[in-house]
């Protein structure tokens, strides 16, 4: 029997997506009620169906609205309506009691809302679920079988062919991981709510394929051709999902035991979902007909792909454009010449050495609550705010071919955001935008103090061209820095080369120095050069007192990293400052005034 009950959703389109087309796939009838719309109140108020869905918050169309009058409303519409709240409230309000309404907890997500919806004879009962431990592999004759039985065969094809440039770019062990992943993951999803069902097929055609295929057993809906749209919106899902829990692993960052993939993975390439569908024809050999539906389904999954690559260039395109959903967060950089250490940890390094400080770097963020208010919890191949990390980010805009103008929307944050900073501004420029010096000297204005950190993260193929555009930056009295130093393509023909202002040796240099040998003599040796072109060196990464003391005994300059200061942004490090500041009176400290 299939239920056709009418499901009221009242969330942001950002949530209601995904939740639509769960309940759509099970059955139910779904009302979508925009909160931003004009007259949402007023539909929400004449709002008729079997049960209302709504998030605990007063909605975008309601702004002004106390949370308690908020929750009255629902409580009244609870009388006539049975409502459901996807979130937490308090027990009670002001002295009202709201325990009346049915709450379903944020950590339950779709899978709880469907659940009490069927508890409640909304959508069609649950098909009890297997486990599955294995990917079949494919049988053709199976298939035409099922298509002769049936009268219509449909399937699904999860192509995640493009996986192989993981192998390339990561390493074939990295490559095998992530595939390993892909697989636990579609089991995973083998019969949850909003996948494919538990009594449909999930198969391959080999053991090496990265091309699966979902045999569906029987149609969506009452008649046994899938309704248009139907199989395309399942698709999606499908990929959306798959491409969400991947990119989540990835930025576990503990590695395969513990639940992610490894550290260094920073992108997850483009997954896509075809489908297609045939009807049985005696005239027809059955073999052709479900090759021919296969091959079908592969082909609409390449255009799936493209679709998803699509998606992740407006994206980043957004992001690039936007004021309101990238911000910079800024890192303290500070002298170590005359640093008590043994106060490391006591407080903020803003507190601490606040007579210490350098400068701040600038390193960007994606602001979470922004992106997931805006951005497209319905994207193919979903991300949130959490696994945009800045590798990530310019991982992805390196695929898109938008890595320099991800770069310079950075540096012109980083410089609009550091006005009144103390000290100097470390931004970081691709050597391709280096080159631009014009364009430099427009982006930096009238900001003084700011070093050019030269990524490491693209190779330099012309040094006397460097040469000469780093003479003519510090004549617009600009620093350079050479970034990232032991790591990409970094080597010591670099500081001769570019005589840079300052060396920054990488954390996975710093990384446990005070008991590596090897380490300390290779740092020795790096910062002899450095000081032979007349450059100061920054130790980067440092987390432990241990790294910082060596550091420290060996000549280090300047220091950075979590031991001291966490990136924050900036309202944060104003109100640690002027709370400083007022402490030790009004008088600014003489490093600070001098980094200026």
């Amino acid at each position: 029997m299939v239920h056709a009950r009418q499901v009221v959703v009242f969330l942001a389109k950002s949530r209601a997506h995904d939740l639509r087309q769960v309940l759509e796939s099970f059955g139910g009838k779904v009302d979508f009620i925009d909160p931003a719309e004009p007259d949402a109140a007023l539909r929400l108020a004449s709002a008729a169906g079997d049960v209302l869905l709504v998030g605990p918050d007063v909605p975008v169309g309601l702004t002004g609205m106390p949370k308690a009058v908020w929750l009255d409303l629902l409580n009244g519409i609870n009388l006539r309506l049975p409502v459901m709240i996807c979130g937490s409230i308090p027990e009670s309000a002001n002295g009202k009691n709201y325990r009346g309404l049915e709450v379903i907890p944020e950590s339950e997500g779709v899978e709880g809302v469907v659940m009490r919806l069927r508890s409640m004879g909304i959508l069609q009962p649950e098909v009890p679920r297997r486990v599955q431990t294995r990917i079949a592999d494919m049988d053709l004759g199976d298939m035409r079988v099922l298509l002769r039985k049936n009268g219509v065969l449909s399937v699904l094809c999860v192509n995640a062919t493009k996986l192989r440039k993981l192998a390339t770019r990561f390493g074939n062990d990295a490559f095998e991981e992530v595939v390993a992943e892909v697989r636990r993951t579609l089991l995973g999803m083998w019969g949850e709510p909003g996948s494919f069902r538990a009594e449909d097929v999930l198969c391959q055609r080999r053991d090496d394929s990265l091309i699966f295929y979902v045999v569906l057993q029987n149609a969506r809906g009452r008649d046994l051709v899938p309704a248009p749209g139907t199989l395309e919106r399942l698709g999606e899902r499908l990929t959306s999902r798959l491409l969400g829990r991947l990119w989540r692993a990835a930025g576990n960052n503990k590695g395969t035991k513990a639940g992610g993939l490894p550290s260094f993975v920073s992108l997850i390439p483009e997954i896509g979902t075809g489908h297609a569908t045939t009807i049985h024809n005696p005239a027809v050999d059955g073999h052709d007909q479900v090759v021919q539906l296969l091959e079908s389904a592969h082909e609409l999954s390449r255009t799936q792909i493209a679709r998803v690559r699509e998606r992740q260039r407006e994206l980043l395109m957004t992001l690039i454009k936007s004021d309101e959903l990238i911000a910079p967060a800024y890192q303290a950089v500070f002298k170590m010449a005359g640093m008590d250490l043994s106060k490391c940890g006591s407080a903020s390094g803003l507190n601490v050495y606040k007579d210490s400080i350098y400068g701040f770097e600038s390193l960007i963020r994606v602001k979470s609550t922004a992106f997931d208010q805006r951005v497209f919890a319905d994207l193919v191949g979903h991300f949130d705010a959490k696994i945009l990390r800045p590798d990530v980010l310019f991982a992805l805009a390196h695929e898109n071919h938008l890595v320099l103008e991800l770069d310079q929307s950075c540096m012109a944050h980083a410089i609009r955001g550091s006005a009144g900073l103390p000290g100097d501004l470390m931004v970081n420029i691709l050597p391709r935008n280096l080159y631009q010096v014009e364009a430099v000297k427009e982006m930096t204005g009238s900001r003084k103090g700011i070093v050019l950190e030269v990524s490491e993260s693209e190779e330099i193929g012309n040094y006397a061209k460097l040469s000469e555009v780093c003479s003519a930056l510090r004549g617009l009295e600009l620093k350079i820095a050479a970034d990232d130093f032991g790591k990409g393509f970094s080597g010591l023909d670099r500081i001769v080369k570019m005589r840079p202002d300052i060396v920054k040796f990488d954390r996975s240099l710093i990384d446990g120095i005070d008991r590596d040998p090897a380490r300390q003599a290779f740092l020795r040796s790096m910062m002899s050069a450095a000081k032979l072109v007349g450059a100061q060196v920054l130790a980067e990464g440092v987390e432990r007192v241990e790294e910082a003391k060596f550091c420290q005994d060996n000549g280090v300059d300047l220091v950075q990293g979590y031991l001291f200061h966490r990136p924050q942004f900036r309202v944060d490090i104003d109100r640690e400052l002027a709370s400083t500041n007022s402490a030790s009176g009004p008088e600014k400290s003489p490093a600070i005034q001098g980094a200026a």
